[in-house]
């Protein structure tokens, strides 16, 4: 088999050079006998099979995308860690047809007349092409040590703990990735690619898994067929989905929530704490703040102004969360405190664009 050279064109058909492409993946992932297995497979099925391979690859895993699609991809910060993931989805759940008949890329990885590796790099493909995606939540994690993973579809079976000094450094209890889990020795660990979902964008995710998964057998090829594909289809349109951004209302007043905050200096904490104190509708004072309450259309205690107080300074922020309360709000702070304070300047935040961020 030709060596390849970093200037060379990728054997993936990415159209970039190796260096700028699988290189840096298999870069990525380290340098141990058994880190190798899934580049060395790649490689010999690009140099061995050509387009055909490279046709399988890329429709199997990329043929959801469209061009468009498939060009935010190449272009994203993230094209890497996809091409990782991509490379062992192939190997793992890829067809590719030859001379008219479909066969299992494990099959031909794995069988007779594929590439040598070592037994520990053997080992490690069989189990990574046999196991299947599953669905998974964070229920702890040991940042640098190990997290411990509940199966999202099948709670019911006794959560695993994972290995991991690198993904466990990244992650956060309660949330979802989809993984390869594989015994190794006298523990467990993850096969490599992780599929990340965001919680509030899962919802497709589970509703799909559970419909085609119904009345089938949780640990059979099916279904292991079914989950890889879904898996990575619902995880590839998060790179190239924009996030529908939900609405932010108050309950109150039906306005869209904006987050307005008045800054004063104070010259006289006496007289503005004696006049808030002087209000019916204020509570609190200048240990904790004062809040302005009023008693909402569904009876329950409401609050439109809240006045902080910045204990290391002469200050204190006057804070609103709709625009009516805002416009409403000022020109009555200000008669009430009178010259006890003095405006400085607004401040304006928009919650959806805190949360688009």
């Amino acid at each position: 088999m030709k060596k390849l050279g970093r200037n060379d064109p990728c054997p993936c058909g990415s159209g970039k050079k190796y260096k700028q492409c699988c290189l840096k993946v298999e870069n990525i992932r380290g340098d141990s006998s058994r880190s190798e297995a899934v580049p060395k497979a790649i490689h010999w099925f690009f140099a061995k099979y050509g387009d055909i391979a490279r046709e399988a690859f890329h429709e199997g895993f990329f043929g959801g995308l469209l061009e468009e699609e498939y060009a935010i991809i190449e272009d994203s910060d993230f094209y890497e860690s996809i091409m990782i993931n991509a490379m062992e989805w192939f190997l793992a759940e890829g067809i590719m047809t030859l001379n008219g008949q479909e066969h299992r890329v494990a099959d031909l990885l794995l069988g007779d007349g594929g590439p040598l590796f070592s037994a520990e790099q053997r080992q490690w493909l069989q189990l990574m092409t046999t196991l299947p995606l599953r669905l998974y939540e964070i229920i702890e994690v040991i940042h640098g040590q190990s997290m411990t993973l509940r199966d999202v579809l099948l709670p019911e079976r006794p959560p695993v703990v994972i290995l991991e000094k690198l993904e466990s450094q990244q992650v956060s209890r309660y949330d979802l990735m989809a993984v390869r889990v594989l015994p190794v020795e006298n523990h467990f660990e993850l096969s490599g690619a992780v599929y990340a979902f965001p919680r509030n964008r899962s919802e497709n995710l589970l509703e799909e898994l559970q419909d085609e998964l119904e009345g089938v057998e949780p640990d059979s090829a099916l279904a292991k067929e079914i989950s890889g594909l879904i898996i990575s289809d619902q995880w590839l349109e998060l790179f190239v989905t924009d996030v529908e951004m939900p609405q932010l209302i108050d309950q109150v007043t039906g306005e869209q929530l904006l987050f307005v905050t008045d800054h004063y200096r104070v010259s006289d904490w006496d007289a503005l704490d004696q006049a808030l104190s002087a209000e019916v509708d204020i509570e609190g004072g200048r240990k904790q703040g004062w809040s302005r309450v009023f008693q909402g259309n569904d009876g329950l205690p409401r609050r439109s102004i809240r006045i902080d107080v910045d204990k290391s300074t002469d200050r204190i922020k006057v804070c609103y969360c709709t625009q009516k309360y805002a416009d409403e709000g000022r020109p009555w702070f200000e008669i009430v405190a009178g010259i006890a304070v003095a405006f400085v300047f607004r401040e304006i935040s928009d919650p959806n664009g805190m949360l688009a961020n």
